[in-house]
């Protein structure tokens, strides 16, 4: 695991203070759904040589949020458990940064908190957020592919068991595809609920797909873990 310097575990512990003090409802909504835009990420594969980067051979992989200015960002642990060597992310201004590390994850939880090469500021972004969803209220899917951003309308229809562990995901009524993964599913008003793992059952004998998505609140308590 990547270890975080003392410096950007103070800035990822203030992120988790504005998020504990509501500070995210400040954000008006045209400009929280902005936030999302900018800091929505396209994981893509790509090769190198002599240390460049072979632009013609990337192809979009997955997705991912940022959390901070310098690269700390958030992503399904199914996105990066086969390595991050040949991974790269790409922004909203379409610069491309290699991953540095991964710095915490869950596997049961599918989710994982990594850090791409990015020289900024240590400032977290601060995101609104949809700490309790309301059954059948319309949500977006928010993806990233080959540097622009796709919006999917979706309907919250409840929680669903998905693993042998027990955990909890929230259940959605759209179609996802390979490459959806780490997409962000937010309400319209740009507050930010969850992110989106595959798709699942809500019933092992229902035929109805159901997009599952991971509650925005189990990374917050993998965060907690690692800024203790």
């Amino acid at each position: 695991m990547l270890k975080i310097p003392r410096e950007d575990r103070e800035i990822l512990r203030n992120l988790l203070r504005d998020y504990d003090n509501g500070i995210g409802n400040k954000v008006e909504p045209k400009e929280a759904m902005q936030r999302i835009r900018r800091g929505l990420i396209e994981i893509c594969q790509t090769n190198y040589f002599c240390g460049l980067e072979l632009k013609f051979s990337r192809s979009h992989s997955s997705n991912g949020l940022l959390l901070t200015q310098n690269g700390y960002f958030v992503t399904c642990f199914h996105c990066i458990e086969n390595g991050i060597k040949n991974l790269i992310i790409v922004d909203d201004d379409g610069n491309s940064y290699p991953i540095e590390g991964v710095c915490a994850c869950s596997k049961d939880k599918d989710i994982a908190i990594a850090k791409a090469k990015i020289n900024n500021v240590r400032k977290h972004i601060v995101y609104r957020y949809d700490k309790f969803q309301t059954k059948n209220q319309l949500y977006l899917s928010l993806s990233r592919w080959n540097e622009k951003v796709l919006a999917k309308g979706t309907h919250f229809v409840g929680t669903v068991k998905i693993n042998s562990t027990g955990v909890t995901y929230l259940g959605s009524k759209n179609h996802s595809k390979p490459g959806d993964s780490g997409s962000i599913i937010a309400n319209i008003n740009g507050g930010i609920a969850s992110l989106l793992h595959g798709t699942g059952y809500d019933d092992p004998l229902d035929t109805n797909k159901t997009t599952v998505s991971i509650s925005f609140m189990l990374i917050i308590d993998l965060m907690r873990q690692i800024c203790k």
